[in-house]
Order: C-alpha cells, then sequence, then structure tokens
C-alpha cells in the first residue's frame, strides 16, 4: 500500500488544484505560469507596432501615466482613445460593459443575478445596437468614431499575453472579451443609472400609509423657501413652467388628456428601493465660473469637481489629446472616445448633474389573458424572455413583459412598468460632447449643448473671451399635473413626456460676474415640481455663494481654497438651536466653532453626531421604521425657527429630545473614544474615508484616511465610511495666449492593483495638491515615460 501512497497523494493534489474553490478558479491558475497571478506582467518599454490601420498614431505617456494621443484625425484619435483605455482600465471597461448587458452572474454567480436581472429588464442592448446602426444614415462619422474606438481597444487585446491580463481576470477565472462598437451608447445608460435613475416614487407611494398628506406637505415639500437657485436671474419669470408648452402635448392623447394621475397605494414598503438619500449619502458635485471681471488675472475661470464613488480605478481617466492644431484636455470615462470635462484654447466646460426625477412607476389592471386596460380598451402584454447565464449554476429564465409605459417587472410583490429616461434613444449624447471641442466660444458651447439629452447636468462654460455661462442640458420628465408616487396607469396622458430643457434653463455672461452649481433647485418658482421630487440640500452652494461674495476679486489659490473648503453649510442653520441645549462640556468645544470640519475638529465629531440623532429621532416620531426619511434640511429650518414643529399626534417638542439626545451623545461618544472628554473626539478618527476596488476586493483598496468635510460641504466626504466624494477637481483659466490648468484625480491612471499608477496621485489629491497641465502640441516635446508607435 505504501508504494501506491504517492500515486493517492498525486490525484488529490490534482483534485485540489482543479477544484474551483468557492466561486474562484481553480487553484492551479495560481501557482502555474503563465496564468497565476503572481506572475502578471506590465511592461512600460517602448512600443512600435507595424502594419496600424491608423499609421502616424503616437501614443505618449507622461510621469503620471496620463496618456497623450497624437493623432491625424479624429478616427484615428478613437481609435487611439480605444487602444489607452484598453491599455489602461481593461477590467474597469469589461466590468461596465457586462453590468449594462446583463452579463455579470456569468463570471461573479448568482450574487449578481439582481444585477442582471434589472438591466435585462431595459433591454438595452438591442436598443443601443439599433441606434449604432442607425447612425449610418443620421451620423455616419459617429460612427465609424466608434468602429474605430472598438477597434482600438480590440487591436490592443491581440497584442495581450495571458500573463499580461489585469489581476481580476485571474482571480474570477475568465478572459476579456471584444468590444462592440455600440459600447459607447450603452455607456450612456450606465451613467444614467448613477445619476438619474432613482425609486423615490416607490416610497413616496408607501408613505400614504405613515403619514397623511398634510404633514407629507410639510416634511416632504416640492420646494421650499429656503432656497438657493442655480439661476437667480430667471427664478420667477418661468410662471407655471410656461403653462401651455410644457403640457400641450396631452392634447391629442384622448378625452381625459387633462385628468390628473391617480396614485396607486401599495401593500409593499419597499424596503430595498433605491431612493434619493439627501441625509449621509448624498451624491452630487460642484461647479462654477468667474469672468475676467472677477478674476485678479483679467482672464476667465472654471472650475469643477464631481462627486462620486471613491473607486479604483476611478470613474475618470486623464487625457491630452492632439489633432493637428486642435488641443484637447480634459477627463474621459474609460468605455467612450470622447473627453467629457475639460477644456481646448477657447473654452472649458464642466458639469454636475441636475438631480431631475426622471423614473416613473406605473401599476397596471390586467387580467388573466395576458391584458392590461389602456383607454379603457384591453391590450397585450408583450412577453419578452431572457436568459441570464449564472457561473457554476444552471442558466436563469426571466420573462419581461413590454407595455405603452415601459417594460414590468415584479418589485417587491408588486406587477410594475417602469418609465425611465435611459430608454430614450431620440438623441445621440457624443454628439454634444463632439460638438464642445469645436467651439470657439461660450454661444457655440450653449448650441452645441443642445444635442445633450440625459443624464441631464448643469453644464458652466468659460472662454478665452472672458465670458462665462451656464446651461442645464437635458430631458425633465413633465406630466400635466406635477406627480408623486406610484401611477395608476389608466389612460395614455398617464405617461410622462420628456422635454428638452436647454433653451429653458441658462444664463449667459450673469452680471454678477460669476455662476454656480452644486445640484440644488435651478429655479424658485412653479417649475419646480416638474423637474423633480427632492432636490439636493443648498448647503453647498450656499457656501460657494458666500465665498464667491466674500471677494471682489478671485485668484487661482482661492479657487483651489473653494474646491477643499469644509465648513459645514447646515451649522448656520443649528447653532443657535445647539447652543441653547449642549451641555457645558459640548459647549467647550462648540462654542466658538465655525463650522470647520477638518481632521482634527472635536466640534464637528459633536455635531454631526448630534444632527443626524436629531434627524433619526424626529423622523421615528413621524414615521416609525420607515426607511424613507423628511429631507433633512427642510427639517433643520423649521427646527431653527421654532421649538415646536408639528406631529401626527399633536406637536413636537425640541427640548426634552435635545437633552435626551446629548446625553446619548455622551455615551456614544465615550463608547467609540473610550473618553468623555469632547477634546478627545477627533473628526478624522470618527469619520474615515475609503478609496475601494471596483470589484471589492479587499486587498485592493487604498489605506484608510482620516476624514475631511462632510456630507454638506463643498469638499464634500459621504457615507459612512466616507466612500464617496470628489472623484476629481480641475482648476482651468482660459487666457488669450493659451490655457492655464490644474488638476486632481483621486486614484490615478491605471487600473491595475500592481501598477505603480494605480494609486500614487491619492495623497495628493487628499491633500490638495494639484499637477499642472503643460501645453503639449507634438510629441517630441517632452521626456516621456513611455511611447507607443503606430507604423
Amino acid at each position: 500500500m505504501r508504494r501506491w501512497s504517492w500515486f493517492i497523494v498525486l490525484i488529490l493534489w490534482i483534485g485540489v488544484l482543479n477544484f474551483p474553490w468557492s466561486g474562484l478558479p481553480p487553484l492551479q491558475q495560481f501557482l502555474l505560469y503563465p496564468s497565476s497571478p503572481l506572475q502578471i506582467e506590465h511592461s512600460d518599454e517602448d512600443i512600435a507596432i507595424s502594419d496600424s490601420p491608423y499609421p502616424n498614431l503616437y501614443l505618449r505617456y507622461d510621469e503620471r501615466g496620463v496618456a497623450h494621443v497624437f493623432a491625424l484625425n479624429e478616427f484615428a484619435m478613437a481609435y487611439g482613445m480605444g487602444f489607452t483605455h484598453a491599455k489602461d482600465r481593461l477590467f474597469q471597461v469589461e466590468m461596465l460593459r457586462r453590468t449594462v448587458r446583463g452579463r455579470l452572474a456569468e463570471v461573479a454567480g448568482p450574487a449578481a443575478i439582481p444585477s442582471d436581472r434589472w438591466w435585462l429588464k431595459f433591454d438595452f442592448e438591442a436598443k443601443a445596437k439599433a441606434q449604432f446602426e442607425s447612425l449610418a444614415e443620421t451620423d455616419p462619422n459617429m460612427k465609424l468614431q466608434f468602429e474605430a474606438y472598438a477597434q482600438g481597444f480590440n487591436d490592443y487585446l491581440e497584442t495581450l499575453k495571458p500573463s499580461q491580463r489585469p489581476v481580476e481576470y485571474q482571480l474570477l477565472g475568465f478572459e476579456p472579451k471584444a468590444m462592440e462598437p455600440h459600447t459607447p451608447i450603452m455607456l450612456v445608460r450606465y451613467m444614467d443609472k448613477v445619476l438619474d435613475y432613482r425609486e423615490d416614487d416607490l416610497k413616496f407611494s408607501a408613505l400614504k400609509n405613515h403619514l397623511p398628506d398634510s404633514l407629507i406637505d410639510i416634511y416632504y415639500p416640492w420646494a421650499s423657501e429656503y432656497n438657493y437657485p442655480i439661476y437667480p436671474e430667471i427664478s420667477g419669470r418661468l410662471a407655471l413652467a410656461s403653462d401651455e408648452s410644457l403640457t400641450s402635448h396631452s392634447a391629442d392623447l384622448g378625452a381625459n388628456a387633462g385628468a390628473k394621475p391617480l396614485v396607486y397605494l401599495p401593500t409593499s414598503d419597499f424596503p430595498n428601493a433605491q431612493v434619493t438619500d439627501n441625509i449621509t449619502k448624498d451624491l452630487g458635485s460642484n461647479n462654477w465660473a468667474i469672468s475676467a471681471e472677477k478674476s485678479t488675472t483679467g482672464n476667465a475661470f472654471l472650475c469643477n469637481d464631481t462627486h462620486l464613488a471613491l473607486d479604483l480605478p476611478g470613474t475618470w481617466y486623464e487625457v491630452h489629446q492632439v489633432i493637428g492644431d486642435r488641443v484637447v484636455h480634459g477627463l474621459s470615462v474609460p468605455g467612450g472616445p470622447f473627453i467629457v470635462s475639460g477644456f481646448t484654447k477657447d473654452v472649458a466646460w464642466g458639469m454636475t448633474s441636475a438631480t431631475w426625477d426622471l423614473t416613473d412607476f406605473y401599476h397596471l389592471e390586467t387580467n388573466d389573458k395576458g391584458e392590461y386596460k389602456l383607454d379603457g380598451e384591453w391590450e397585450p402584454l408583450e412577453p419578452r424572455t431572457v436568459t441570464i447565464p449564472v457561473k457554476g449554476e444552471n442558466d436563469l429564465e426571466v420573462t419581461y413583459y413590454d407595455t405603452y409605459f415601459g417594460p414590468t417587472d415584479t418589485i417587491e410583490g408588486e406587477f410594475l412598468a417602469t418609465n425611465w429616461v435611459a430608454s430614450d434613444f431620440n438623441m445621440n449624447e457624443m454628439r454634444a460632447l463632439r460638438g464642445l471641442i469645436s467651439a470657439k466660444n461660450i454661444n457655440e458651447a450653449y448650441e452645441a449643448l443642445q444635442d445633450f439629452s440625459h443624464p441631464p447636468q448643469n453644464f458652466v462654460l468659460a472662454d478665452k473671451n472672458g465670458d462665462i455661462g451656464m446651461v442645464t442640458s437635458g430631458y425633465g420628465a413633465f406630466h400635466t399635473t406635477p406627480t408623486r408616487g406610484i401611477i395608476e396607469a389608466q389612460r395614455k396622458s398617464d405617461r410622462q413626456e420628456f422635454r428638452h430643457m436647454g433653451r429653458t434653463l441658462y444664463v449667459l455672461n450673469p452680471e454678477k460676474g460669476w455662476n454656480h452649481s452644486a445640484n440644488q433647485h435651478q429655479v424658485a418658482d412653479s417649475l419646480t415640481p416638474y423637474l423633480n421630487t427632492l432636490f439636493t440640500p443648498t448647503a453647498r452652494g450656499r457656501r460657494i455663494g458666500e465665498m464667491m461674495e466674500a471677494r471682489e476679486k478671485i485668484d487661482r489659490s482661492y479657487l483651489m481654497e473653494m474646491q477643499y473648503d469644509v465648513i459645514d453649510g447646515e451649522w448656520a442653520l443649528l447653532k443657535e438651536h445647539i447652543h441653547k441645549y449642549a451641555p457645558n462640556d459640548m459647549m467647550k468645544v462648540l462654542r466658538n466653532w465655525d463650522g470647520k470640519t477638518d481632521e482634527k475638529s472635536q466640534a464637528a465629531t459633536a455635531y454631526n453626531h448630534y444632527k443626524w440623532a436629531l434627524h433619526d429621532t424626529i423622523s421615528r416620531i413621524l414615521v416609525g421604521d420607515f426607511d424613507f426619511r423628511p429631507r433633512s434640511e427642510n427639517l433643520f429650518v423649521m427646527i431653527s425657527q421654532s421649538d415646536t414643529i408639528p406631529g401626527v399626534d399633536g406637536p413636537i417638542y425640541m427640548a426634552p429630545i435635545a437633552k435626551a439626545l446629548w446625553q446619548k451623545v455622551l455615551l456614544d461618544m465615550i463608547d467609540r473614544f473610550n473618553s468623555k472628554e469632547p477634546n478627545d473626539w477627533r473628526w478624522g478618527d470618527y469619520h474615515k474615508i475609503t478609496l475601494r476596488h471596483i470589484a471589492r476586493i479587499p486587498a485592493f483598496n487604498y489605506d484608510t484616511l482620516a476624514g475631511k468635510g462632510s456630507s454638506r460641504t463643498v469638499n464634500v466626504s459621504t457615507h459612512e465610511p466616507g466612500t464617496h466624494g470628489p472623484a476629481m477637481r480641475t482648476v482651468i483659466e482660459l487666457t488669450p495666449n493659451g490655457p492655464k490648468a490644474d488638476f486632481a484625480i483621486a486614484g490615478g491612471q491605471v487600473g491595475r492593483p500592481e501598477h505603480p499608477h494605480y494609486s500614487d496621485q491619492v495623497d495628493d489629491w487628499y491633500n490638495g495638491r494639484y499637477f499642472k497641465v503643460e501645453p503639449i502640441r507634438a510629441p517630441q516635446e517632452k521626456k516621456w515615460a513611455q511611447k507607443i508607435d503606430f507604423q
């Protein structure tokens, strides 16, 4: 028996090597060259690629890993962008494509089935392909650019040896897939999901089971007198949303077209609904511009910082593009060939999300014949069955039903149809981005943005003439009457219409010499309820306005200071209340506090812990455990004005609540810091910032950082721990002799965890340091870290 023991051990060892342990690939792939992640190669050597479809294309990489693409035409540029995105962000683009296609479970297993089911409901793959094919007639150059981008991406894949694949492919046990040319169209839908998809209406219907309409109007208002609009210049001049122009579409939809939609009352509270969280998980961005008259240099400046998930790799990929005498520098999103936020020698642009409600849900009256009622007639539910491949399990078949109101699915036991703006393929958003790089001034940039539909954005503009502007471009969703909640789908007119707002919401060259947006209301008038149910709090916007008005003239260093400002914009609302009720021990750190939430502040810890405990306590008094809480800013405004606020069973008194909460704060802090002395409660120890790997592999995360800022500061830091914040910052000056720009990126250029440029910019980003953009016009102007030539 002993002489056979080696053979038995060998058989067992082979079995161990080949067994897929708990969703991982066979162990042999970790240990055997060339597939082992221990053997991953990456090279920064110079490369010459022969027989290229685009000869005389040059890729150059600087000391930060920023790609500089020198091309002869826009098609060669698109090819180069595809190649460099594949080189530096291959796994990221793979995951983005799989997400929107509904093919994550194929590589990630059963845990990804909910994501795939959600995305497949909208059938984006087929619709994106159809739009791509239609470009042959509507925009043949765009079609060629998309094809060139995919070809560049795929040609890089052809050069990739198994040992050079990103480590994530080895860990998950699959191979990269070739890109389809309709991928940039899919990318828009991914950004729609991040920026404009929400399920607030599910919660608004359920809310009626918890709170009477009179209190809903108070605690969940359409708008508030405490507003700070993006466009004060035109607020009040858009009376009733230009009544007829925004609701005239209903005239042709039947006799009941003008009737107000009925709201359906569900039995579910929709605990898993994806809702707008304006409490501590707020997402948003900042942008602003100052005119030549407002700046110390006599030139216009533009600033942008987008607040997104702090992932590694991040959303943004910095790139420098040169075609002849046209130079563009900025930030692209891997998966598309164009710069999204950036500048040329003539203009600069940046954006923030418009934060509009662009998702409606409809409850259908159905029968057992597979039909639903529409305008009094029974219409067929059109079945569509899809197959979801699942790693390690049998394929899953799911059937959806398409209707006039959108695709249907069962959500928390309710059979609902969804109408979401991302399902609209009437416009090609990439055309607007292409148009921006050709614009010579803000007026031409404004016209280019009329081609932008979704996700709607507040675009800030500046040009070398010293002019500035702001335009909110994209679709708004309009009912004949503003409605919140699940709609009883009875008539064709109950379905919202998407209307382009680019020629309604804009101001060019404001008299005050500056503009800004921070995701707050665009205007303070009767248009507001047509655009959104819930806007972002005004704290960031107010603070930006305060800093703008604090100086007659503004310079570059002050603009950078603004981007890193950590004054909590809601401190002014709660200061009097807190000073009135905080115990003496707490007042030691709060009495002279100015609202600054830097990492050393003890007052920031006491204030934030109390503030959100106060909000939570009052929310529970009003709606119990229902997890759709009253709007925080509106509640704090009420508290700042009175010691009593309305409740379901009578007034809610602040004094006893405040006394109990400060005792709770003390106990919570003792538990957290092992000290009852407020001087030991440092904000940076209480609030941490974490940059996470996109696949949530902990070993590839960045070390935790001490938190700076809060959900209500310009330098925003949201979630607990802080996983969302400024993913990038730009400061751009447009001078007659050329632009001068400074960039800061949260992360690095390269998505490979083992690469030197994976997270090398985090320290500078965290500490307020920027990198100057060099105005390079030709590949021979600089000594490069890496060169790739296409011959």
